[in-house]
């Protein structure tokens, strides 16, 4: 596959990340069921980037649910397709935003089937609601009962859920639920989103749009992302290649403050700011998704 691709245009050198992806991709598509260690398979519904909102995709998650590994668990906002063995699930978040919740529900039946197509996924279909699951949705999991902590609103997910036709960011504390899930009233308050991309050496010029081309060319890559003040902590993604060498110039903790300056401003000695270290062709599908 690689190599033909590289016949037809010499240039292409897909980054650890996208070929990751792409050998997934052929193991869901040929090989047996568990082939993919992540069981069962899930995917969200969401907007695929800020930048994109309208653009609903269907993400399949690398990270295994309801694992001591992780904190994951299903998010409310969202709509999941769970793709067992012998049952695939369609999973309503209790959180879903009114003006979302029919594109994310088309999106799944869409995107179920071209799993059932070329994908061997089962055509035993149930639709669950959050709090209303069946004993056998969490047996996909190996449990005899709900966990305890059965959904909830993931913060590193934050950016998948979008009011659909603005720039509103669905965050736990943007999104109030009262009462039943039958009177549920939403609160929103729009969160305007700034994300800029750094690279070293150079501190004045930072990229608005971020190319996910520039981790072939460069060796240390400092990504800025902030939600606004009424979010609870900004992102700043640290990538590296294992080889970096620091110029004369400039070094690695200089430009890592001139850029933390630049981006913030006077408000960085208020904003509480989380940093995340990534490693060259080990990247995370959350530092991924910021392109």
């Amino acid at each position: 596959g690689c190599s033909r691709v590289r016949d037809l245009r010499g240039v292409s050198n897909p980054n650890m990340g996208f070929t990751v992806q792409l050998l997934q991709w052929y193991k869901r598509l040929y090989e047996s069921y568990d082939q993919i260690k992540v069981t069962p398979r899930i995917f969200a519904i969401g907007s695929h980037q800020v930048e994109q909102a309208d653009k609903v995709v269907a993400r399949m998650l690398l990270e295994a649910l309801y694992s001591p590994r992780n904190n994951l668990v299903l998010d409310r906002r969202g709509v999941f397709i769970i793709q067992a063995p012998s049952k695939t699930y369609i999973w309503l978040g209790d959180n879903i935003n009114d003006k979302n919740r029919d594109t994310y529900v088309k999106c799944a039946h869409q995107h179920l089937k071209n799993l059932q197509a070329y994908e061997k996924a089962s055509t035993n279909v149930a639709t669950v609601e959050c709090g209303r699951e069946p004993i056998d949705f969490w047996r996909a999991w190996g449990h005899d009962r709900a966990p305890a902590r059965s959904a909830d609103f993931i913060q590193q997910w934050d950016m998948w859920y979008i009011q659909l036709g603005s720039s509103r960011i669905l965050t736990p504390h943007s999104v109030e639920s009262r009462g039943s899930n039958e009177n549920r009233e939403e609160k929103v308050v729009e969160t305007k989103t700034r994300k800029l991309m750094y690279i070293y050496p150079d501190v004045d010029q930072p990229r608005k749009n971020l190319d996910i081309d520039e981790l072939e060319l460069n060796d240390f890559i400092i990504v800025c992302v902030d939600s606004s003040e009424s979010c609870p902590e900004a992102k700043v993604y640290l990538w590296k290649v294992p080889e970096f060498e620091e110029e004369s110039s400039i070094s690695e903790e200089e430009f890592k403050s001139r850029t933390l300056q630049h981006f913030f401003g006077k408000s960085m000695s208020s904003r509480k700011i989380q940093y995340l270290e990534e490693e060259g062709e080990n990247e995370s599908d959350e530092f991924l998704d910021q392109f």
